[in-house]
């Protein structure tokens, strides 16, 4: 992952010179100076002596205007002034923090006075003595200390823990400085508040959970963020990762047909082995229908039939599925008829029927046969039923009732997993 586009200090900068304006923006008007009514002069706390606070005044509407060099000059006025109180040198050094900041230069500077304005807090207002903190992460940022960003974030979070902004800079810091433990843990509970709060976890989020799983060669955690991020983003990349890894993962015949099926649903079958496999194994579940569709699909895809040495037994493979699919497609009348016999005793003539509806991409009919079926009962290998008529009414659009049937396929299935990406599958 390319950091320094991910994290770049121009954003943070952005982020940094709002909050600085936030906390001491006000500052221009705090600062007294001769008023014509001495009646509106507040007694209490420290004040500027004149001939700082009207310099001091100006560098900050020079500030505010981009005018740095002027606001420099004003600086310098009110430097210059001989009796200064420890008051108004605290705040010379405020304001030319807070120029260099909205400048984005001398950003060790900056952090030298603000890290050492924690030590007069009777001077900082209650409002910039809250940011303060944040502030420092920001800066602290900006120079690629991140030790430091993760020791002033969290002790913001202490007392902001809904402060968003902020625990993502905190877990950008553990990221950048190999932190990746933290970083899981950081990203890990910004994701469950978003998701709390019914909003899209962030891509970069995810990105930077995988990442850090992978240095630590955590593949379930890998695995599970994978499971998480097809959800929000469902991008061809991160579902071929996903399915790259459950494939590999997955020792069950059962369930691997179930996974052919959703490589290809999601588009990311890129592979002649896999059109090849995945016809195969449609065949060996006596789905010759599904099995001439993928095959199909290959060659439209320009995967199959493009190399000279494989062109001939896959060409061969295309025409035996055009057969077997061709004989099966004319027994279906007759499997119909059996399937009506009221004598049936079992869902199992309507579950095959609804089997083979969906391997000619029957799916309305499919979806009335399996149900028939299924509420009769006593089928062998339920599951096998309930996955199709789940990616069946998928495939209808009917998004709900789809995740309803994945999600009822019980954990101790060897179609556990499949189903439970199926399901995920629903939400895109």
């Amino acid at each position: 992952m390319n950091t320094s586009t991910t994290f770049g200090v121009k954003r943070i900068g952005s982020i940094l010179s709002l909050s600085l304006l936030v906390a001491i923006g006000s500052l221009a008007i705090s600062v007294p100076v001769q008023a014509a009514d001495k009646k509106e002069e507040k007694p209490e706390g420290p004040k500027l002596s004149p001939k700082v606070g009207v310099p001091l005044q100006a560098a900050v509407a020079a500030i505010a205007k981009k005018e740095f060099d002027v606001a420099a000059k004003k600086l310098d006025e009110a430097a210059a002034f001989n009796k200064k109180t420890p008051y108004d040198e605290f705040q010379i050094a405020e304001i030319r923090a807070y120029m260099y900041s909205n400048q984005g230069t001398n950003y060790p500077e900056a952090i030298a006075i603000y890290e050492k304005s924690l030590e007069h807090p009777e001077f900082l207002s209650p409002e910039a003595a809250a940011v303060r903190p944040k502030q420092l992460a920001l800066l602290f940022f900006n120079v690629q200390n991140y030790p430091k960003v993760i020791e002033y974030g969290k002790g913001w979070l202490t007392t902001h823990a809904d402060d968003q902004s902020t625990a993502v800079l905190v877990g950008k810091a553990q990221y950048l400085s190999k932190d990746y433990k933290g970083t899981i843990e950081s990203f890990d509970a910004l994701i469950a508040s978003a998701e709390a709060a019914n909003k899209v976890p962030e891509e970069l989020w995810f990105q930077l959970l995988t990442s850090s799983a992978s240095q630590l060669d955590d593949q379930t955690k890998i695995f599970k963020t994978y499971e998480k991020v097809v959800r929000y983003y469902p991008k061809a990349e991160y579902w071929e990762r996903l399915l790259d890894r459950v494939l590999r993962a997955e020792t069950n015949d059962l369930a691997v047909l179930n996974i052919f099926r959703l490589v290809s649903e999601t588009g990311v079958m890129n592979k002649a082995d896999q059109y090849m496999e995945y016809a195969q194994r449609a065949n060996d579940k006596a789905m010759p229908g599904e099995a001439l569709r993928a095959l199909e699909l290959g060659f439209e895809k320009k995967v199959l039939g493009t190399v000279e040495k494989d062109k001939a037994s896959q060409n061969q493979a295309l025409n035996d599925a055009k057969k077997k699919a061709g004989a099966d497609k004319a027994q279906l009348p007759d499997i119909e008829k059996e399937a009506a016999n009221p004598k049936a005793t079992t869902g199992q003539l309507s579950a095959g029927l609804g089997l083979a509806y969906f391997s000619f991409g029957m799916n309305e009919q499919a979806v009335t046969a399996l149900e028939a079926g299924l509420k009769k009962g006593s089928l062998k290998n339920i599951d096998d039923y309930r996955m199709v008529l789940g990616i069946a009414k998928l495939r209808l659009g009917d998004k709900e009732a789809a995740r309803s049937v994945f999600q009822s396929i019980p954990s101790n299935s060897p179609y556990a997993r499949i189903a439970g990406i199926w399901a995920i599958r629903t939400y895109n």
